[in-house]
């Protein structure tokens, strides 16, 4: 008797709807957003004993936060982030020991990072994720008496969630916190006083496109 063919085996599917595979979301990104920069204590570093407690504190802002990036497999993405805080500021300070408050100044702080972010994928439509990164913050203080700008080293701290909106689109919401390291000499001012390393907060949404 002829033998019968032998089915070919089912080819099923493993990657159930609530389940990623490795490869998903692999390649190019792009991200735009915006931040909302929370008040920060920005120290400045006498240079005579008449001034003291002296400090810019800036109010809530809001600024662009714009990266391009690589996911890669395992849910680790590369990106260069880049974000603008540009704060008004009080400079807060005690002459002799008396305390004085001077309004009508700006800080403006751009931030370059290179960023290692790791996702981390759940059953459901959203994925915490963790990053950290270091790069380049450029600051420029304006009081009435002129300016000054100076660059130094920054580093950044994040973590948040991504809603996935469809297979190539994730909006997302965080938090970062951004350490920068200071040193401007304030010129502008005959005892060019400097600034200190400081923290700058803030809260970030917006949309990552992959390409």
């Amino acid at each position: 008797q002829p033998s019968e063919p032998i089915p070919e085996p089912e080819v099923k599917n493993r990657v159930s709807s609530g389940q990623q595979s490795d490869d998903i979301d692999t390649g190019f990104y792009a991200s735009l957003g915006m931040s909302i920069g929370i008040n920060a204590d920005i120290p400045v570093k006498e240079t005579t004993p008449i001034y003291s407690d002296e400090s810019f504190k800036t109010s809530t802002t809001i600024g662009p936060n714009v990266a391009v990036g690589y996911s890669f497999p395992e849910q680790w993405r590369v990106e260069l982030e880049y974000l603008g805080l540009f704060a008004d500021t009080s400079d807060q300070f005690k002459l002799k020991g008396q305390q004085f408050i001077d309004k009508g100044d700006q800080v403006s702080t751009n931030i370059f990072q290179l960023n290692l972010i790791k996702d981390l994928p759940t059953s459901s439509r959203l994925t915490p994720y963790l990053g950290g990164g270091l790069g380049l913050a450029h600051s420029v203080y304006s009081v009435r008496q002129g300016s000054a700008a100076g660059s130094s080293f920054a580093a950044q701290g994040k973590a948040g969630l991504a809603l996935s909106l469809s297979p190539s689109t994730r909006m997302y919401l965080g938090y970062r916190v951004v350490w920068i390291n200071g040193g401007t000499t304030l010129d502008f001012w005959s005892d060019r006083p400097s600034m200190e390393g400081h923290l700058q907060q803030s809260v970030d949404m917006g949309v990552r496109v992959m390409l």
